[in-house]
Parts: C-alpha cells; sequence; structure tokens
C-alpha cells in the first residue's frame, strides 16, 4: 500500500503513456514486473488499474502473473522458497541458468496460448 500511496508507479505509468488496461500491456508489465517484486506484490499493485474494467481484464492479469511466476526463478517467491529448501536438505538446486533454459520457452508459449484462448 505504501507504494501504491507514494503514487511512483502511477506517476511512471502516465509519464511511459501506457495503456494499461489492454492485454498486451497487462501480459508485459505482469511478465517484466513479476521478475522485480515478484507477481503477488505485483497483482496488488495492479488490480487498482482494473476496476472498472471486465473479468477478462483480470483473467489477463491471472494468466500473466502466473506464467511471469514460471519464466524466472525470482518471478515467484515459492520458486525461491523451493530452492532454499533443496539447499536445507542438501540436495544441489537447480540455476537460474537451468531454471530459466525451462521457464523462458515453456512460459512464453504458454502465454501466446493464453492470448489467443483470452483476447
Amino acid at each position: 500500500e505504501s507504494v501504491w500511496l507514494s503514487h511512483y508507479f502511477q506517476n511512471l505509468i502516465k509519464d511511459m503513456q501506457l495503456q494499461l488496461t489492454h492485454p498486451i500491456t497487462i501480459t508485459g508489465v505482469s511478465l517484466v514486473l513479476s521478475q522485480f517484486i515478484s507477481n503477488v506484490p505485483l497483482v496488488i499493485l495492479y488490480i487498482p488499474f482494473l476496476k472498472n474494467g471486465g473479468i477478462d481484464l483480470y483473467m489477463v492479469l491471472a494468466m500473466a502473473s502466473t506464467m511471469a511466476g514460471s519464466l524466472f526463478i525470482l518471478g515467484a517467491a515459492s520458486n525461491v522458497i523451493i530452492i532454499q529448501n533443496i539447499e536445507k536438505r542438501g540436495g544441489k538446486p537447480f540455476s537460474f541458468l537451468q531454471f530459466s533454459l525451462y521457464g523462458i520457452p515453456i512460459s512464453l508459449i504458454q502465454v501466446l496460448v493464453y492470448l489467443l484462448w483470452l483476447v
């Protein structure tokens, strides 16, 4: 909430002149920003922009934020938790590169399929 109240993202979006309710924009913003702030905080920050939109926009946000979680390790906090648990149990976790080699192509294909279905 403090991020929202600071108006940082609102001003950034206004300066970039993004149409935040377009499915492609929702998808792109979700895929990119989830890698920096994780997917759950991104959804919390994004929902106010969709308050006047239809259910289809919420479906696109749900899809994109979920897919962002499997793009890179840092896309979802659950990925980090799993890696930490593997290390705690003495296992050798997969590297960022290993995760990305599978995560990027699978996630991008899934995003394309979902967008074709949702839009």
